[in-house]
């Protein structure tokens, strides 16, 4: 395999061509045994993804990421995933979290205390003046409601109750005042 087959390609529709015609001949299960099949596969992919990129007119950004190791020696500095101690210093390895614990930051645990902080329960308290115009909007908001989804008759008899509790209010606020001493 060359260095780079897609060096030459100045389309996507000959880069589809050529990647299937090498993808064909190197993929790992047409070759089952050779043990470098999957890394020569791996990098004929990552240069598709590269001259694909330039074709578009993107920077190309390789995906391989890898990650720190979770252990770590503290002479050396050299990290491991597996072992207790370091091969080269017979150092123990310890977690690297222990090594370089992360710094707080003082809004997080102002908000952690304020969320840990006791809370009174919220009363939703209305008063009795405003309980029979909200009465009236949500049986006016229901009977719209209604009458969207073809329930006419349902609708009409919640516009009749909101018109009946705004009715209520308007007699309300305007009865006489010696009407208002007969109540307890």
């Amino acid at each position: 395999m060359p260095r780079d087959p897609f060096a030459h390609v100045l389309d996507e529709r000959t880069l589809r061509r050529l990647w299937r015609d090498l993808a064909r001949r190197h993929h790992p299960d047409a070759n089952p045994g050779d043990p470098r099949a999957e890394e020569r596969f791996k990098r004929l992919e990552a240069l598709r993804r590269r001259a694909l990129a330039r074709i578009q007119g993107r920077p190309w950004k390789s995906k391989r990421v890898t990650p720190p190791a979770p252990l770590r020696c503290a002479a050396c500095g050299d990290g491991f995933t597996c072992g207790t101690e370091c091969p080269r210093c017979g150092v123990p390895l310890h977690a690297r979290e222990v090594d370089a614990p992360t710094p707080t930051d003082p809004r997080v645990d102002a908000m952690i205390t304020a969320l840990e902080a006791p809370r009174a329960e919220p009363v939703f308290e209305l008063a009795p003046e405003a309980r029979l115009p909200l009465a009236a909007g949500v049986l006016f908001g229901l009977g719209l409601v209604q009458w969207r989804l073809g329930l006419v008759p349902l609708a009409l008899l919640s516009v009749a109750f909101a018109f009946a509790a705004v009715a209520t209010i308007a007699l309300e606020r305007h009865r006489p005042e010696w009407a208002r001493r007969f109540e307890r």
